[in-house]
């Protein structure tokens, strides 16, 4: 009944909450079923707008030349979300697209949503200085502000997509119509395809669920850490699996929808957000440090191997949700431990106020966490246990590398100086070298032997360092 009253609600304030609610009814790892269940009506199944008013904005937005284009549109929405509504149509040439039109109003509404929430936050930060929002607050305001212009969201699909071809990842997401973009109109292809969070058409497509949510992380990791450009609102209704199962019969190719809210990272902060992910399935602890310093999260604790603990809870496999609510209750355990040791460490006594654990930092971490929880909770709900960490730290590592200059690279196990003696004990410890190394015997070795002040054999070699690190010189 709450989780009904709450669904009710959201949807009668409209706008930004519904933003607040689609987030919620994504987090499957700690978000009771029964509010799972009513929130997900929030991801397409928001009230309608009446399809003359569709038509009306269409009329507005669009030439003359380019509503000749359009042949037919069906009344009967696809979807409707919190800022739009969807419905399947047809080119004159034939080709079956897709219409997403901005519900009239909806702009001033989410920018009275947002103006507000940021007085509330104002008024906490001014009663309660740890309860300072404000950034939070900055940061998605800024974003959400971008999502109502549907030319931006066009650029951010071609991005995505030709990043995610060139990766090799097999994922899909919908092209727009050149001419038929508008700030309120985005017409795009026609991707067949339901929900992913339908476990029983999952189930009848024959579709492999660890494949499914492999494909979909790997997406993200590829956006966030190669591209620096990714989808910060990868909520189930945004997450289609496609049923054109092409010449292959592959049933397990997610259909990527809705770049509105997408998240841009300047090169550096990119490779800091990278070097946190890669140094956290590394366990290096300089590495994350130093991927604090880079990103600008400051830190009141003294403690980097807590620091990384606390990482590694919050990027781990993920937890099917038949046993979310037992890993639950296990995780506040820990978090009251963890609190007690921090009360005396600190010497707070039980009720009192503890030190805010975190200085200052970035706001790019808002949307990092966002993506982590809605994706992690995502596997959950799919009753899936998936390697989330290690298969971020691929992507990562690759970013890692391509910020070295090629010519700082390694480019073998044995520096090319060794090529520059040529004799049979040389090319014996070159072999001798390749092969402790290759099979983890040694980390690195230096030979070097004279005879009669000539150089027989000088050797320098070692395995590759950590991703991002430019290897030293010879000595």
């Amino acid at each position: 009944r709450n989780a009904a009253l709450l669904t009710r609600s959201v949807k009668r304030l409209g706008g930004f909450w519904v933003k607040v609610g689609q987030y919620l009814s994504s987090r499957a790892d700690v978000v009771p079923v029964p509010y799972l269940s009513r929130l997900s009506e929030l991801q397409d199944g928001m009230p309608c707008a009446p399809f003359d008013d569709l038509v009306r904005t269409v009329g507005e937005d669009l030439t003359e030349e380019a509503l000749g284009r359009i042949e037919a549109a069906d009344p009967e929405p696809l979807s409707a979300a919190s800022i739009a509504q969807v419905h399947r149509a047809r080119l004159v040439d034939g080709r079956d697209v897709v219409l997403k039109v901005q519900h009239r109003g909806v702009s001033n509404l989410m920018r009275r949503d947002i103006d507000d929430l940021g007085v509330i936050a104002r008024v906490l930060a001014y009663f309660d200085k740890d309860a300072d929002f404000r950034p939070v607050v900055t940061e998605y305001s800024a974003e959400v502000r971008k999502e109502l212009d549907f030319r931006q969201e066009a650029r951010n699909m071609e991005e995505v997509r030709s990043l995610l071809k060139g990766r090799g990842v097999k994922a899909i997401v919908p092209k727009s119509v050149e001419g038929l973009v508008s700030e309120r109109v985005l017409v795009m292809d026609y991707c067949p395809g339901y929900p992913i969070r339908d476990l029983e058409a999952l189930d009848r497509a024959g579709v492999d669920r660890e494949v499914l949510l492999g494909r979909v992380v790997e997406a993200w990791a590829a956006q966030m850490h190669v591209g620096g450009v990714f989808n910060a609102d990868p909520h189930a209704g945004n997450i289609l699996v496609s049923s054109d199962l092409g010449e292959d019969g592959d049933a397990s190719i997610p259909v990527l929808l809705d770049f509105g809210l997408t998240k841009r990272l300047d090169p550096k902060k990119k490779i800091a957000f990278a070097r946190m992910v890669h140094a956290s399935a590394e366990n290096d602890v300089d590495g994350l440090l130093r991927s604090f310093d880079e990103m600008g999260l400051k830190l009141n604790s003294q403690d980097p191997f807590g620091s990384m603990a606390a990482m590694q809870r919050s990027l781990a496999d993920t937890v099917p949700q038949d046993e979310a609510k037992e890993a639950n209750e296990r995780k506040r355990r820990e978090y009251e431990k963890r609190r007690e040791a921090m009360r005396e460490d600190q010497g707070v006594q039980k009720g009192q106020k503890l030190r805010n654990p975190v200085d200052a930092w970035p706001s790019e971490l808002i949307f990092f966490g966002r993506v982590t929880n809605m994706l992690r909770g995502l596997c959950s709900r799919l009753n899936v246990r998936y390697p989330y960490l290690s298969t971020m730290a691929e992507s990562a590592a690759d970013a890692l590398r391509d910020s070295v200059p090629h010519e700082e690279r390694a480019v073998s196990i044995v520096h090319p100086s060794s090529l520059d003696v040529d004799t049979d004990l040389q090319r014996r410890l070159v072999r001798a070298a390749e092969h402790l190394i290759e099979d983890g015997s040694a980390m690195g070795l230096q030979i070097s032997v004279m005879q009669n002040g000539t150089r027989v054999a000088d050797v320098a070699a070692g395995g590759f360092g950590a991703p991002g690190t430019p290897p030293p010189p010879p000595p």
